[in-house]
């Protein structure tokens, strides 16, 4: 588990139990020490500690079926000491998974042989295919992070990711089924793109998915054989990527980055992010709004998770999410005498608060709370430059059209009530505004 909150509930059930097993990396370390405090002397048992080389950070040792029987051998030995009126039958199961572990792993031998040897390079989002390459034969080339938990890439691990591919001309990139709604997945495709490599789905590491037909350990193990073995088998175009010409001056260490088409959007599309953030951030500075930046930011991500629910375009559940906090602030803000800013920070906390708790009771999600915060610019496609384009567009347009209305009103809104300005419109126009900037940035 890389990231995981301790409810009351889970914290019965670790009490009632007879032993607590955990594999020990990222948040269980935490769980782990939890249990040893609330237990009173019942057994903890850490399947990290009877694993030698596995990494605390990235462990994934289950992919090796063989590590995995060893392990089975030290969970029956701790079960049996627990519940020896039961022993003999751990004992006995044990035995007969190991014989379908050894099957198992004669099975992705063979299958794994089938590999050309010059084709046997692996890139995957993070480094959970280690145990697996070093027990078949594989070779792991890169990947975007080796850090268990929410990561935002930085631009360098990622242009040095796509270098990498062309180098060592590898022509796939596996995602896990983990990264499926992740930050991380979009930016992996992005540099795929970008160096014309294909990405296969899925890689299965955490979890069981009954919907795909992977209901077991051997299920898991299976698929992940087969589409790692088919991917690798085909014969593919090789990765490439057009060089910037060398030459003596310095400039070219700045330029060096952008030889990518993907920062080249990234650095476009972050400068309309900031021109539109100016132009409506300068007024709402000016009319002591600071805070309502905020109530747009955090009321938006409601919206970007009923979008995920329902399906529909992450820039319009943002925009109408933020429509609606817009709205719903100008609407208290005349019927009632609170203060602006209570009003604000109450809508927003309740609209972040509201989407936490739907993400928190969704079954069989792999989005999180921080990917859903934390877009990455390296991700940007084509679609999401020309739509930060024409809302840029929009936004520049309605600040020039309105700009005396619109300072007239941040200053002094009863003189621009007395001088004729429809006060009222330009409050709404000035935060609708607001909310669609606040779609772009999100999304």
């Amino acid at each position: 588990i890389a990231s995981y909150d301790i409810t009351p509930r889970d914290s019965a059930k670790m009490a009632e139990a007879d032993i607590f097993i955990y594999v020990g990396y990222g948040a269980e370390e935490v769980l782990g020490i939890y249990a040893e405090s609330i237990r009173d002397g019942a057994p903890v048992f850490k399947l990290l500690d009877h694993i030698p080389d596995a990494d605390a950070e990235e462990p994934y040792f289950w992919l090796d079926p063989m590590k995995v029987e060893k392990l089975s051998w030290k969970i029956t030995e701790a079960l049996s000491q627990v519940d020896p009126g039961n022993a003999e039958n751990y004992i006995r199961n044990t035995r007969a998974f190991s014989e379908k572990l050894r099957e198992l792993d004669a099975w992705i031998m063979s299958r794994v042989g089938e590999i050309p040897p010059e084709k046997r390079k692996i890139i995957s989002v993070r480094d959970t295919l280690s145990h697996f390459a070093s027990r078949y034969g594989l070779e792991v080339v890169g990947y975007v992070t080796a850090y268990a938990g929410t990561y935002e890439p930085q631009s360098k691990s990622v242009t040095e990711l796509a270098d990498r591919a062309v180098k060592e001309q590898v022509s796939i990139f596996f995602i896990e089924y983990e990264e499926s709604a992740t930050t991380l997945r979009e930016v992996v495709e992005t540099v795929a793109d970008e160096i014309n490599v294909e990405t296969v789905e899925f890689i299965y590491i955490e979890s069981l998915a009954p919907q795909h037909g992977v209901r077991t350990y051997i299920d898991l193990m299976r698929r992940n054989t087969e589409t790692i073995v088919n991917a690798l088998t085909q014969d593919l175009d090789k990765p490439s990527v057009k060089q910037t010409t060398q030459s003596i001056f310095p400039i070219n260490l700045l330029l060096e980055p952008f030889k990518y088409e993907f920062m080249q959007r990234g650095l476009v599309t972050l400068l309309f992010v900031v021109v539109a953030a100016a132009l409506v951030g300068s007024f709402a500075v000016l009319r002591g709004w600071a805070i309502f930046g905020d109530a747009l930011a955090h009321g938006g991500v409601a919206g970007l998770v009923m979008a995920y629910l329902i399906r529909i375009d992450y820039f319009l559940g943002a925009l109408i999410s933020g429509l609606f906090v817009a709205l719903a602030v100008s609407t208290v803000e005349k019927k009632t005498r609170l203060r602006t800013d209570v009003i604000i920070a109450f809508t927003f906390t309740s609209m972040f608060a509201l989407a936490i708790v739907i993400l928190s009771y969704m079954g069989g999600v792999t989005v999180s709370i921080e990917d859903i915060l934390f877009a990455d610019v390296t991700a940007v496609s084509v679609e999401m430059m020309q739509r930060t384009l024409i809302t840029t567009s929009l936004v520049m347009v309605f600040a020039l059209t309105f700009r005396k209305a619109l300072l007239i009103y941040t200053v002094d809104p009863v003189m621009a009530s007395s001088m004729g300005f429809r006060t009222t419109a330009i409050h709404i126009a000035h935060r609708a505004t607001g909310s669609l900037h606040n779609a772009l940035t999100h999304t």
